[in-house]
């Protein structure tokens, strides 16, 4: 009995693919030259769909968000730019606050640089202090040295003005000490001598300013301390500067 011969692979060599089926002893031929070409172009079909799908969508998805992105840095862009207009407002109107507080810190410097009461001796007689205090106070300019009509100073304290008593001070002897001391404590300081019952009644003289409803009330309390005390009233001295009192 002849053998049936089992074909070879040679047999079949000008094909590409060829496959032998052991189930049913024989090979499977394909075309795998077309298949090839329709697998490649099916290849190519689902490549294309693949990357104009996958293109698309990341593209569009990416474009979508970096718009996305563009929108939240405007946002962003808007918020910075509120709140640098909100920060530079606020600064601009800090700087503002504080170079007016530096002006007005100026301007009392400039004041304070300014002789109030020139150097010359401390009076010791009831009369010497009445001249000075009745010339100051009848200065065309002439205000109270109070603070709502109720505190007294011998200097204000932008150093600007002086009561009737603050006047016979010069600025030379004046220490801001003296506002929390009594009349008497300053005087003697200053080493004015107690004669003759001087300071109580340079203290009367003093109630004429502290005591007074305004200046023109101030002048005339001073005009019935002189006539009590037997004192001249000095001869009106006419636009009369602070620096000259």
């Amino acid at each position: 009995m002849n053998e049936t011969k089992k074909p070879t692979i040679k047999d079949y060599e000008e094909l590409i693919d060829v496959q032998y089926d052991e189930n049913i002893g024989e090979f499977c031929i394909t075309t795998v030259k077309d298949n090839v070409g329709n697998v490649m172009g099916d290849v190519g079909n689902v490549c294309g769909t693949v990357k104009g799908s996958v293109r698309g969508n990341v593209e569009g998805n990416v474009m979508g968000d970096v718009g996305s992105v563009w929108g939240d840095v405007g946002t962003v862009e808007g918020d910075v730019g509120s709140v640098n207009g909100n920060v530079w407002s606020t600064v601009k109107g800090d700087v503002g606050s504080v170079e007016g507080k530096v002006g007005n810190l100026q301007t009392n410097m400039t004041n304070m640089s300014k002789t109030l009461i020139p150097d010359r001796p401390i009076p010791q007689t009831l009369q010497d202090f009445f001249n000075i205090a009745w010339n100051w106070a009848n200065r065309p300019d002439f205000e109270r040295c109070v603070e709502n009509n109720v505190a007294c100073y011998y200097r204000s304290p932008d150093g600007t003005n002086a009561c009737i008593i603050g006047a016979a001070i010069p600025d030379s002897l004046y220490d801001p000490a003296f506002e929390d001391m009594n009349l008497n404590e300053v005087f003697e300081t200053l080493g004015i001598q107690d004669r003759e019952d001087l300071y109580y009644r340079l203290e009367v003289l003093q109630n004429c300013h502290d005591e007074a409803t305004d200046e023109s009330d101030c002048i005339e309390q001073m005009r019935c301390f002189a006539e009590h005390y037997g004192l001249t009233i000095p001869e009106q001295k006419h636009h009369l500067s602070k620096a000259q009192g």
